[in-house]
């Protein structure tokens, strides 16, 4: 591996989402529509532990929204009820 110099780097040009790196398909991808859409609530606004699981729609979901609304300002602590994944 070469070094290459900090005056040769060059901005990437990332997703502003997750959802163009990641495709979803058929029933899976119903799962996770529907919990984005009941995340209009506001539940997902605050800082939640949710352990990230491939085969759970819920987590997926929860990692999509944060891909597209990161939290920008931290609140008292973590949201950790049943109600989430």
């Amino acid at each position: 591996m070469t070094d290459t110099p900090f005056s040769k780097l060059r901005p990437v040009s990332m997703p502003r989402d997750a959802r163009p790196i990641m495709k979803f398909t058929g029933e899976l991808a119903n799962a996770i529509e529907q919990h984005l859409s009941a995340a209009s609530d506001g539940r997902w606004d605050v800082p939640v532990d949710v352990k990230l699981d491939p085969r759970n729609p819920e987590s997926l979901a929860h990692w999509l929204y944060k891909s597209i609304n990161p939290v920008a300002k931290g609140g008292a602590g973590l949201v950790s009820t049943s109600r989430h994944c």
